[in-house]
């Protein structure tokens, strides 16, 4: 991991102190800062924290201001996004949280671990630590056949949804989900999404699709505007052929 996302989480994880004093657990990061293919300005900063027992709603509060102020910084630490777990004292079963999605319209309060499975294993598959507490290992359970059945089921849903929705950004982003979820299924890991067009192409069934790779391997979400403008659209005319395929190969395998 970058020194410099190290520092923004050493501070992170001192000014949350400040709020929620001496009840952290721990404080996770993953995603692409640790796994590699981080973009400023583009990627997360994706964060768990973890919290020991119930917080007041004064707390809450300093919490999603916290965010607000640091957002409209622009810093790198701007790019913090994830989740607040509420962890019972004696069981130590998440009893409530909170959410900070990308856009705050989709900040929220959770009562329950709102990761699904695929989620919880591309954590657990290569993550940081700040307190080495080991609490990840006992909230987040799942099977591989868990794992394969969500993948599976997003790929259908991507592929029913890419005529509905005449836009770049969702094109892109089940670009990537298709390559990466076809990864996963084969491999029965994890990779950065730059990697996974990359190995797509490697595989060499797919080089029919190479102009639509390359095109889309020079894009990452949230686009701008003129990014939108600037986009070969002839590039992405064969997306839903290329979907299906993937799709294809994807509920064809099993995870071993």
């Amino acid at each position: 991991m970058e020194q410099k996302i190290i520092k923004v989480i050493e501070n992170f994880e001192l000014d949350l102190s400040g709020i929620l004093e001496d009840n952290i657990t721990d404080v996770i990061i993953h995603g692409s800062t640790v796994t590699g293919g981080f973009i400023k300005g583009k990627g997360d900063i994706d964060f768990l924290v973890f919290i020991n027992g119930k917080i007041s709603d004064a707390q809450k509060e300093q919490i999603f201001q916290y965010h607000r102020n640091i957002r409209m910084k622009k810093t790198l630490a701007s790019q913090l996004e994830g989740c607040y777990y509420n962890l019972d004292k004696e069981t130590k079963k998440v009893i409530g949280g909170i959410y900070l999605g990308t856009s705050e319209r989709g900040w929220k309060e959770v009562n329950q671990i709102v990761h699904n499975k695929v989620n919880m294993a591309e954590v657990v598959s290569n993550y940081y630590s700040t307190r080495k507490s080991g609490i990840l290992d006992e909230i987040f359970k799942f099977t591989w056949e868990e794992v394969e059945d969500e993948l599976k089921m997003q790929s259908k849903s991507n592929l029913s949804m890419i005529d509905e929705y005449d836009d770049y950004g969702f094109k892109v982003y089940a670009i990537y989900v298709s390559a990466r979820s076809l990864y996963t299924i084969e491999k029965k890991d994890f990779i950065s999404k730059g990697e996974s067009l990359k190995w797509i192409l490697e595989k060499g069934k797919y080089h029919k699709y190479q102009e639509l790779i390359e095109e889309c391997s020079k894009l990452r979400n949230p686009l701008t505007q003129d990014e939108i403008n600037k986009i070969n659209k002839d590039k992405f005319r064969n997306i839903k052929e290329f979907l299906i395929e993937i799709d294809r190969d994807i509920n064809s395998q099993t995870i071993r």
